[in-house]
């Protein structure tokens, strides 16, 4: 069944490699290696190299099913791996279909690179096509833009511009500094950019994820504005336009909401925050978001850090003691905001103000809407909506 072939003279090494090789009539082997090292007056590992390096060992019976030869091995793992799977495909054939496999693998990835290349090109083109076209036919009429898109737009260029002023990096791309309180907010607001036909893509963008049919390239590409002169021109005139006396007494309604909207957002990024540090799986709902606009006509931001935080330590700790789903937990949260405010309310509580949290700095829409056109630093963290616009009459 095993027949030796040798690569020595030397018959002592040769009646080794017949002994380690040696098996009786029900195919074990007769020897131990242990017990036959010791007799040679070798160590094991000393053993096995001398018979791999002394001899080859040919298995009757096997084949290689590519290529037809007898199948060849060197130690016993091998010889019992063939007797468990006959007509096994010889190391030869395997290292060649292993690098057929790899060239083909090979040329299959640069097909596809050649394809999305060339899937590039004309998805650039046909962007600098329908830019060009917008920017020469369709430019956006600032002298109409709701409050809301000039605030947006000023806060995307403080935000986002390149150093030249000449584009608007991808969203992506930026690191360090917070467009809005929230990211889901903040990709909201691009959309209606993008929608309002406010921001161009840039056909200079990274366009390798792009898809039409969805917006999921939304904070990947880089944008240009739909205007006629550069962002710099741009920027000192939304600039200066949002900082006179004027526009906040024409809009100030509008000015309000879009204040209640960030305040409503560091809320949820704080209780985001607060709920991924205990890792909690929570999606604010209506219920949320109502609880919260409420007490935020009363309390600030940084009071409503301290609710949400005893709110977030209460479902943590009956997670722990009733022995709750998390899912279960996370669901007391909004409620227990709500009874801590009742409370407050009722027993006069004097309920202290949070410090911002180091992760989560002032955004830039804060910096814009309160810094700039209300003139209160950071005044939607530390004061009341209610606080904030109490000389106003809105």
């Amino acid at each position: 069944m095993i027949h030796l072939k040798f690569l020595t003279n030397d018959e002592t090494i040769k009646a080794l490699c017949q002994n380690y090789w040696q098996i009786n009539k029900d195919g074990c082997f007769i020897y131990d290696v242990k017990e036959l090292a010791g007799q040679y007056g070798i160590n094991t590992p000393t053993l096995y190299k001398v018979v791999k390096e002394s001899c080859i060992a040919y298995i009757s019976g096997t084949a290689c099913i590519s290529c037809g030869k007898q199948h060849a091995c060197h130690n016993r793992t091998e010889f019992n791996r063939l007797i468990k799977k006959n007509n096994m495909i010889c190391m030869e054939c395997r290292a060649k279909q292993q690098q057929q496999f790899l060239y083909e693998k090979q040329e299959e990835e640069k097909k596809k690179e050649l394809e999305k290349i060339e899937k590039e090109k004309k998805l650039r083109a046909q962007l600098v096509n329908e830019v060009s076209f917008i920017l020469k036919n369709h430019l956006f009429d600032f002298s109409k833009a709701s409050p809301r898109q000039i605030i947006f737009l000023l806060t995307l260029i403080r935000f986002s511009a390149n150093e030249e002023l000449s584009k608007l990096q991808a969203y992506s791309d930026i690191y360090g500094i917070r467009f809005t309180p929230n990211e889901n907010y903040s990709i909201e607001i691009l959309e209606q950019l993008y929608d309002d036909k406010i921001l161009l893509i840039d056909p200079n963008s990274n366009l390798s994820a792009f898809d039409f049919h969805d917006k999921k390239f939304i904070t990947k590409v880089s944008w240009l504005i739909n205007y006629k002169d550069d962002i710099s021109s741009l920027q000192s005139m939304i600039g200066e336009i949002v900082c006179m006396p004027e526009f906040f007494d024409t809009y100030s309604l509008e000015i309000k909401q879009l204040c209640e909207e960030v305040a409503l957002q560091e809320c949820l990024a704080y209780l985001d925050y607060q709920l991924t540090a205990r890792h909690f799986v929570f999606s604010p709902r209506k219920k949320t978001k109502e609880v919260f606009k409420k007490l935020l006509q009363k309390y600030s931001v940084a009071q409503m850090y301290n609710f949400i935080y005893r709110a977030c330590r209460y479902a943590s700790d009956e997670y722990q003691k009733r022995q709750i789903s998390k899912e279960q937990a996370a669901n007391l949260i909004p409620g227990a905001v709500q009874r801590y405010a009742e409370r407050a309310e009722a027993e006069g509580w004097e309920i202290t103000p949070y410090k911002r949290d180091f992760n989560l700095p002032q955004s830039e829409l804060s910096v814009v809407l309160y810094d700039a056109i209300l003139g209160k630093p950071d005044g939607g963290f530390n004061l009341s909506i209610e606080n904030l616009f109490k000389n106003n009459k809105l």
